[in-house]
């Protein structure tokens, strides 16, 4: 089977006794010894994807001083660190699908440092992935987007609202003319138009209790929580994500912060863990009354905003169905669009009935 370095992991010199690989990036790249940058030099046109293991090898230690088992020593610690792909996997995908994803299957490539695997593989797995969008607003509709757009399999969407004049400001998949126009109808045919491979199906529904929620998300891999109201939905999707053990994200923007948060029933804390850990850091600091768990009757809000918190959204969710390391689980990726980022952890009290539901039912 033929092997290749990764999108973006190409050999660099970096002075005259050290290379770097897997580009410039944190948590990405490895750093070694490379004395007159020997190995920089070839490396990428050994490891081109033109080549099996046995001839990348020989043809190494032929560019090089390095005996054929150094050179092999070599190309095994690049594939131990993740630097490595196949070339040569069968592959379901069509041409034309091939040529849609191009792009992106090249970045996802390009952050995945798993087990070497074909470079095709991230995008079939991301095929096969059901998911829900709960909510069509600013955010909900630009998962959705996302999502078809990246290739997910299978969509589930839902929302009761018809498109309204002040949803154009923020909400990527509607203009004028879908004014008064059912958001379901609107965004399923025009997820279709974007991609014909994904399956789509549209729910036209008023979530009402966590049972409701237990039902739409029935079948589903993950679950997107992008509804405001009523003022008790995120709680009702913990519930029933805890019930069905089923993973989701919450996704939110409030003012100039935007922020999400995966949660896995049995591995990590739970949305109510979430809000009596932010509680009780708040009372250490005498700041409990500042704390609001409520709805506003209208939640201020610029377009750029809903999107930035629609496309982290959809890129976590992403990452998780794919099982991308480093994961966000078990953090609030906190985003301060006035002074810029932070992230916390969730903290699981002890004595939290919730949050071992899941646990207890595994």
């Amino acid at each position: 089977m033929k092997i290749k370095i990764r999108s973006g992991h190409e050999v660099l010199p970096l002075d005259s006794k050290t290379s770097i690989i897997g580009s410039m990036t944190s948590g990405l790249a490895h750093q070694f010894p490379d004395p007159d940058n020997e190995i920089a030099a070839v490396i990428n046109q050994v490891l081109n994807g033109e080549y099996d293991l046995d001839d990348a090898v020989e043809r190494l230690a032929n560019l090089t001083h390095y005996t054929r088992t150094q050179s092999l020593n070599i190309i095994r610690e690049i594939e131990r660190m993740g630097h490595l792909e196949t070339v040569e996997e069968p592959t379901t995908l069509s041409d034309e699908e091939k040529q849609r994803y191009s792009r992106s299957n090249r970045y996802l490539s390009w952050i995945n440092q798993g087990k070497i695997c074909g470079n095709w593989h991230l995008q079939e797995l991301l095929k096969q992935k059901r998911v829900a969008v709960l909510g069509l607003g600013g955010i909900g509709s630009g998962v959705a987007y996302h999502l078809a757009a990246s290739g997910v399999g299978h969509i589930r969407i839902v929302d009761y609202d018809t498109v309204e004049l002040s949803n154009l400001s923020r909400q990527m998949l509607f203009d004028e003319e879908d004014i008064g126009a059912l958001k379901v109808d609107v965004v399923k045919n025009k997820l279709l138009h974007l991609n014909h491979n994904v399956e789509v199906d549209s729910v036209q529904q008023h979530i009402r209790g966590n049972n409701d929620i237990m039902k739409l998300i029935d079948g589903m891999d993950f679950f997107f929580c992008c509804a405001d109201s009523p003022e008790e939905i995120t709680e009702w999707a913990n519930d029933a994500a805890l019930y069905t053990n089923i993973p989701w994200i919450s996704c939110s923007y409030n003012g100039p912060i935007v922020q999400c948060g995966i949660y896995v029933p049995g591995k990590t804390g739970c949305f109510r863990c979430l809000i009596e850990s932010v509680t009780k850091k708040l009372e250490l600091k005498h700041r409990s009354s500042a704390y609001m768990h409520f709805q506003r009757d209208v939640n201020p809000v610029f377009g750029p905003i809903a999107q930035i918190s629609a496309a982290l959204s959809a890129y976590e969710g992403i990452r998780y169905l794919l099982d991308l390391s480093p994961q966000s689980v078990g953090r609030i990726i906190h985003v301060n669009m006035y002074n810029y980022f932070d992230s916390y952890v969730i903290d699981v009290p002890q004595d939290c009935h919730h949050a071992h539901i899941a646990k207890a039912r595994g």
